[in-house]
């Protein structure tokens, strides 16, 4: 001890000398206080940097957002535009296709019936036709067949197949003094084609039938070429437009589609989401605040709500107010707010028990102010974690909604269409079905994520915890 320092009555006077004055602008008081000063919003966005996961979702959700706006607008065709030439087309950047002439007009080939007055051909089904052949160059624009006539029937069936196990489905019934069939129904590009023709009377079809396998080559018709470039002639190649992902059954391209589709799917996950929570913090301020008979009554009605089915408010809902996204927005209001109300009701009952709350009723400050200047503050970060939760849940009600058919109605486009849509050609064409259904799954898990770190980086408890 310094013996400068002097004991009054048996009292320690401490010297002027043992004290150093130390600014609160020093840059030592970090090194005393153990860790900078920072406010709250700043200690969270520094544990949120640090998260990664967190960061690549965020990410991930504004580069979404970016390119449902942008895509779109440079493409050249819309969502609902179609290339019915074009159905199911790969992703591709362009493809060479053939200009055909346009002038062609088929000629039905008939022959004489031969009636075959047998005995055993009067009680047996007839012979199947023979020699059946593709008479020019098949095209998609036009296939046209051709086979040997057979004596003592009532006419020909065509069938066509892009498989060998099964006959396919019957294009066309042709009379018995013709030999010759023209199919120009939805030809595709790519695709292998088996033809059966067979022969019937009032026995049945002809068995033992030969099957023709045909591949067309792409064209398409001048007017459709005039389309695509102007100074297209028949007989030339042209350059179809880019589909990056392909097109749908329709011939509709499925990037645009998708992105439309991402549009209306984050608008409706941001919208509703923000009206139910906004209406949540009020309810639940009111009743965490007042308590008492208020509370209990706001709370009875909150369970009330929450018991109605789902999936019958909106029935009804879109029954008076018809299909569409206001509708659907309104629909998950009105089924939404009681959860958010009763998370907010809970942390206003917390609070409000505070010091500074009370300090803030002694001092005469009303209802309102308190909510907004000290309530409200406090919550935003159970208010923002509610929110990035509740978008993925509105995204997948509403691609589930539309996928049943209680949901966006075409033209309008939604990922539940889509996903619709590529459901009912998975077998044949997957990459329609996998795209959309990548892409909800992808954005529901990124909003998860985001909403995990979010959760972890405003709890002031988490604080160090890895």
């Amino acid at each position: 001890m310094n013996k400068t320092a002097a004991q009054n009555d048996g009292n320690f006077n401490p010297s002027p000398d043992l004290f150093v004055p130390v600014s609160i602008d020093d840059q030592s008081l970090d090194g005393i206080l153990g860790r900078p000063s920072i406010s709250y919003w700043q200690d969270a966005w520094m544990r949120l940097r640090r998260n990664k996961t967190a960061i690549v979702s965020a990410l991930y959700i504004v580069v979404l957002s970016l390119c449902a706006i942008i895509i779109p607008m440079s493409l050249d065709y819309s969502h609902d535009q179609q290339e019915i030439w074009n159905k199911h087309s790969p992703p591709s950047f362009g493809e060479d296709v053939y200009v055909d002439s346009g002038d062609y007009v088929f000629q039905p080939k008939t022959t004489e019936q031969v009636i075959d007055e047998s005995a055993e051909a009067a009680i047996d089904v007839p012979a199947s036709p023979k020699n059946v052949r593709v008479v020019g160059e098949p095209r998609t624009t036009g296939i046209e067949i051709e086979w040997d006539q057979v004596s003592g029937i009532d006419g020909y069936r065509v069938y066509r197949s892009i498989s060998t196990d099964t006959l396919g489905i019957p294009l066309d019934d042709v009379p018995a003094d013709r030999i010759n069939y023209f199919d120009t129904s939805s030809l595709s590009k790519g695709v292998t084609y088996y033809y059966v023709i067979t022969a019937f009377n009032m026995f049945g079809d002809s068995m033992d039938t030969e099957i023709l396998t045909v591949k067309p080559r792409f064209a398409i018709q001048p007017d459709v070429a005039r389309a695509i470039d102007p100074n297209a002639q028949p007989g030339s190649i042209i350059k179809t437009k880019a589909h990056y992902l392909g097109t749908d059954y329709l011939g509709r391209d499925m990037l645009a589609r998708i992105m439309i589709g991402a549009r209306v799917s984050l608008f409706i996950g941001f919208a509703a989401p923000i009206l139910y929570i906004l209406f949540g913090i009020i309810y639940g301020s009111v009743s965490g605040y007042f308590g008492g008979l208020v509370d209990d009554l706001m709370m009875r009605i909150t369970d009330i709500v929450a018991t109605v089915p789902e999936l019958l408010v909106i029935i009804i809902l879109q029954v008076v107010l018809g299909n569409g996204v206001t509708t659907l927005i309104i629909a998950l209001v009105a089924v939404s707010w009681a959860r958010s109300a009763r998370q907010i009701r809970g942390e206003v009952l917390r609070l409000r028990e505070m010091e500074f709350v009370h300090a803030a009723k002694v001092l005469g400050t009303g209802f309102f102010t308190i909510v907004a200047r000290h309530l409200l503050p406090n919550v935003m970060g159970t208010v923002l974690v509610l929110l990035t939760l509740a978008v993925p849940s509105a995204i997948f009600t509403e691609a589930f909604l539309s996928f049943i058919g209680l949901g966006i109605e075409p033209p309008m486009t939604s990922w539940g269409i889509v996903t619709k849509e590529g459901a009912a050609v998975f077998v044949t064409y997957p990459l329609e079905l996998l795209i959309p259904s990548l892409m909800i799954c992808l954005t529901m898990l990124a909003f998860n994520l985001l909403g995990d770190g979010l959760r972890d980086a405003l709890d002031p408890k988490l604080r160090g915890a890895k």
